[in-house]
């Protein structure tokens, strides 16, 4: 005979509703995962509520450059310039700043709604950390919205910071990042590293950026 299902009460009805009103579940590697859900400003996301609504002296306070009139081709190193008022007063070709390195070492972690991939310039056999060594470090959370930004740290000062991507491209032997910012930036790591790091690497970063292009798969 089959059990039937418990009756709810009124107040365990209004805790599920609650809980379906905040959190959603996506799928990450083929495996049900319970997210918080993205954060709504008059029914809009929040980075097309910015988008709309903010202005452009508001958007430089805030460091918030990428969203300050990228061109209609969207070129991201075309940018508006602004007077004082935040008047619009025509574009401009940003310098591009780049960084490129080599490391032997790589690592991706997983702790709740925060992801992580590390690249070193250390023996991949070495249990301490360079010292003084290149390095990048890839952070993001989801316990808060972000405006789906990603966190970079780095050996150069130029290249720490909240940044959204513009481009992410990935394979086997190289990780190359376009990220948005007032100086635009490109990051190109090589790498060394085994096939099943790689793979949890791939993952991990897949999360974390969601268009990241993922060559030489096959």
């Amino acid at each position: 005979m089959a059990k039937q299902k418990e009756k709810l009460s009124p107040a365990q009805k209004a805790a599920k509703k609650k809980r379906q009103k905040e959190y959603m579940t996506i799928f990450v590697n083929g495996k049900q995962k319970r997210v918080k859900r993205p954060v709504t400003i008059d029914g809009m996301d929040v980075d097309e509520f910015i988008r709309r609504n903010a202005d452009p002296i508001w958007l430089h306070q805030n460091e918030m450059w990428e969203y300050m009139g990228l061109a209609e081709d969207d070129d991201p190193f075309l940018f508006h310039e602004f007077d004082e008022k935040g008047k619009k007063q025509g574009l401009t070709l940003a310098w591009m700043a780049n960084m490129k390195m080599h490391v032997g070492y790589v690592s991706a972690s997983e702790a709740g709604d925060y992801y992580q991939v590390l690249f070193e310039e250390r023996d991949p056999d070495s249990e301490q950390d360079s010292l003084g060594g290149k390095y990048l470090l890839i952070q993001r959370q989801f316990e808060l919205p972000n405006g789906s930004r990603i966190y970079v740290e780095s050996h150069d000062q130029d290249f720490i910071g909240h940044f959204k991507v513009v481009k992410a491209r990935l394979n086997p032997k190289c990780l190359s990042l376009t990220l948005s910012r007032k100086t635009p930036a490109t990051i190109e790591v090589t790498f060394e590293t085994s096939p099943e790091n790689y793979a949890e690497v791939k993952r991990v970063l897949s999360v974390m950026i969601p268009n990241i292009e993922l060559q030489n798969e096959g």
